[in-house]
């Protein structure tokens, strides 16, 4: 049976053409791109071409975040179930499988374990590469490597550093990169110039050169601008204020607890995805009874924030000390505003914590379409709790009263001859 597939652009067939012919090869196709560029739908082609292609074979896409695997595995779905070509799907399981064999697995970056399990004997897909984790990617590529599987990486790049930056910087024969961001190819159709100059005046410069122009980034965030310079060794670790941000517990959305000194330096960061809301109230409550020199708690009091606020009031020796934070748009502006100044003018303190540093890397402003903005994340597969608890931290020092001062002492890389 004949297959017709849709006519491909020219930068896609690009993609497609050097793919095509390399079951076994072991070979990295890398593709940067700015957004909007036709990304997912190059991939669903190709993942469907290797399977119907090679009978029998397991063929894998991986997304940052579940929600996305559901949307890939539906369109591929209603794309051909009333085809000859398919037998079965599973939307518990994310599995798709032909006639012929062969089977196309979705897989989400926030599972380890249903990684762990799986191996690609037609081709591996890692769409997004550049918002997950590189020690998920370390436990993605064994699963290419029995079968000497093709991958695929396709992502919109963000900063100049990690496994996705490092494979398009990386010169070798196993590795063939594809700009999509190149002058050579006509876009027009998908982005005019008034769309991008209109862009310009909308996204915050950094978002513009990486999802507009598709650009990696150094060293700043998107809204907090050089915060690395603003990570100190504290001056002591006696807490005063701390702020909580409850999780949902699923996937990798977290509770966090951060704790501030009277230097407003980040002393320590408590956090889980994996107690049950009971463990956490009780954990939670535990710790701040064990910090007598605490003087104000703020969480976050939206939604099931509501239920852990009053079970860990009802725990607390001094019942005083916790307060309620009902997030708006407008208060949720108010607390990151004043984040983002004390960055700017190094009145913060932070710890060295890599998912603090990775979600302050990524907090994004974004227009709403009445013309306001708000601040989140910049792509689904990164929460921002651990912003959040920092920003209600901080927010104590201006709701209270601890006479505070700057005793920071700035954590120096040790050169060389020191070592």
């Amino acid at each position: 049976m004949k297959v017709q597939f849709p006519t491909l652009e020219s930068w896609q067939k690009d993609v497609h053409d050097a793919i095509t012919d390399q079951l076994h090869s072991g070979k990295r196709f890398i593709v940067k791109s700015s957004r909007q560029k036709g990304k997912t739908f190059l991939l669903k082609v190709i993942v469907l071409e290797y399977a119907l292609k090679y009978p029998n074979t397991i063929n894998c896409i991986i997304e940052p975040v579940s929600s996305q695997c559901r949307r890939v595995f539906q369109e591929i779905v209603d794309a051909i179930e009333t085809t000859p070509l398919y037998k079965s799907s599973n939307a518990s399981d994310l599995i798709i499988r032909l006639k012929n064999g062969s089977e196309i697995i979705f897989k989400s970056a926030e599972s380890k374990k249903s990684i762990r399990g799986t191996t690609a004997t037609g081709i591996c897909i890692l769409d997004e590469a550049a918002y997950i984790d590189d020690e998920i990617i370390q436990i993605i590529l064994p699963l290419i490597n029995v079968h000497r599987a093709p991958l695929l990486v396709t992502s919109t790049p963000s900063f100049a550093e990690g496994w996705f930056y490092n494979q398009w910087m990386r010169q070798s024969d196993l590795i063939q990169q594809f700009d999509w961001s190149s002058s050579k190819y006509d876009f027009s159709k998908y982005i005019s110039e008034d769309m991008i100059a209109e862009y310009k005046v909308e996204y915050t410069p950094a978002k513009f050169r990486t999802e507009i122009l598709g650009e990696f980034i150094s060293d700043s965030s998107f809204v907090f601008g050089n915060f690395k310079e603003c990570i100190f060794i504290p001056t002591d670790y006696v807490p005063v204020y701390a702020g909580i941000d409850f999780g949902s517990g699923t996937g990798s959305d977290s509770t966090v607890v951060t704790f501030f000194n009277k230097y407003r330096q980040v002393i320590h960061i408590w956090s889980t995805n994996t107690l049950s809301p009971t463990e956490q109230i009780d954990t939670i409550a535990n710790l701040i009874n064990e910090r007598p020199t605490l003087k104000k708690v703020l969480v976050e009091g939206n939604s099931i924030g509501e239920v852990y606020y009053d079970s860990i009031k009802s725990k607390l020796s001094n019942k005083m000390l916790i307060e309620k934070f009902m997030t708006t748009n407008d208060s949720k502006k108010e607390v990151i505003e004043d984040l983002i100044l004390a960055f700017q003018r190094k009145e913060i303190g932070i710890m060295d914590d890599p998912m603090l540093i990775k979600q302050l890397s990524y907090y994004d402003i974004q227009r709403l379409k009445n013309g306001n903005y708000t601040y989140n994340n910049s792509n689904d597969s990164i929460h921002d709790d651990y912003v959040i608890s920092l920003a209600l931290g901080y927010h104590c020092f201006k709701l209270g009263d601890v006479n505070v001062g700057f005793g920071f002492k700035i954590k120096k890389k040790k050169k060389k001859e020191d070592r």
